[in-house]
């Protein structure tokens, strides 16, 4: 796939500030495992804010700081798998790229998706408690996307094939938000990652 369109640099920036929520972290971090100049622009970013931080001032901690922290991650961690991985020879390349793979639960052919309507499915991926989505959608060519609203901000992310849209036509990994710029204080609420 070539890559013509990208997020912006307010978005990377977010997205390495971890500013932003799980499912507009979902969207950049699936775009980023296609684009290498992406990935580049959130490395840099990282590192400079990694520099900011290491010209703080320390600060004082309790004396249990380390002894919590380490028991917080203690209680985080997963067992690890006792899955055993199967040869990847003679097994077609995975459509989804990571970390989309993980959120889907398996690759596009493996799927259980839901029906929409109008001939368009989805599998739902990120649904927080602030009421921010993710979803994977399947839209057959030539069909419509099914009427939708929403409050708050919208950001398309296509992997395959192309749709039109009152503005214009959307190919493949074109970012698509629906206001003219995105602020850090803006709450975005859907992120959509179209298949065709």
């Amino acid at each position: 796939m070539t890559i013509h369109h990208h997020p912006s640099e307010d978005l990377l920036f977010a997205y390495a500030a971890g500013d932003l929520g799980e499912a507009w972290s979902l969207v950049l971090a699936t775009h980023m495992a296609l684009c290498p100049v992406c990935r580049r622009v959130v490395h840099q970013a990282e590192a400079i804010g990694g520099e900011l931080i290491d010209a703080l001032a320390p600060q004082s901690l309790a004396v249990d700081a380390m002894t919590k922290t380490l028991a917080r991650a203690a209680m985080a961690e997963t067992p690890p798998s006792t899955t055993v991985a199967s040869s990847s020879i003679n097994q077609p390349a995975p459509v989804l790229p990571q970390p989309l793979l993980d959120y889907a639960g398996g690759d596009v052919s493996s799927l259980r998706w839901r029906r929409l309507g109008r001939g368009a499915y989805h599998i739902p991926l990120v649904r927080s408690s602030g009421g921010e989505v993710a979803r994977l959608l399947k839209i057959p060519a030539g069909r419509p996307v099914p009427e939708h609203g929403h409050n708050g901000i919208e950001l398309t992310m296509v992997l395959c094939g192309s749709f039109a849209m009152k503005v214009g036509v959307s190919h493949a990994e074109m970012w698509k938000p629906q206001t003219p710029s995105l602020s850090i204080n803006q709450s975005p609420k859907l992120a959509k990652i179209a298949f065709a």
